[in-house]
């Protein structure tokens, strides 16, 4: 790591570690995850893709360096900043159905993308939740093809976009739909 662990940094499971405290629960030794709290006594709880509450000790976890590529990103409303920061901020957008998007610039064209996910948290309002996603890449911004669409039936971790190589430059996500006939998201 780079220093002391903070909320939103990305982190994994030490080298070494045969049994967490608590358990490994539905993960494993090679997940990462998103730092979501650490409380005065060294307990934390981190954001893993198969385990969104996973509990345990900052002794059990190590930051990790993050290669990801500078993004800059624009939203249909609200500040979208929250999206690329890994704390746990939120994005929320305002407007009819079907208007929502999320728009990401990647400053140098990418060739080969890993994958690409969201993370959607519990806000005790399913009304708030995307249930279909729409995905576009592209070089240009106003040339981009749809890539696939997928269906959110859950909180946590989601993938939207898998392993795919071709050079692109924009990812944009349209929210064509919310859980419970929700217009906000």
């Amino acid at each position: 790591g780079t220093g002391p662990l903070q909320t939103g940094d990305i982190v994994k499971i030490r080298k070494g570690i045969t049994k967490p405290r608590y358990d490994w629960g539905k993960i494993s030794p090679s997940d990462i995850g998103v730092l979501e709290k650490i409380d005065a006594q060294g307990k934390v709880r981190v954001l893993f893709k198969n385990s969104i509450h996973w509990r345990g000790v900052v002794s059990e976890i190590e930051q990790i360096e993050s290669n990801s590529t500078e993004i800059k990103i624009t939203a249909s409303s609200g500040d979208p900043t929250p999206l690329l920061d890994l704390s746990m901020n939120y994005w929320e957008s305002d407007g009819e159905r079907g208007c929502h998007w999320i728009l990401l610039e990647l400053l140098e064209p990418a060739t080969v993308f890993k994958a690409f996910e969201i993370c959607l948290v519990d806000l005790n309002n399913l009304s708030f939740l995307p249930k279909t996603v729409e995905i576009f890449l592209g070089l240009k911004a106003s040339e981009m093809i749809e890539i696939s669409q997928t269906a959110i039936t859950h909180y946590g971790w989601t993938a939207l976009i898998p392993k795919i190589s071709g050079e692109f430059k924009f990812i944009r996500l349209n929210i064509t739909e919310c859980h419970e006939n929700g217009k906000n998201c």
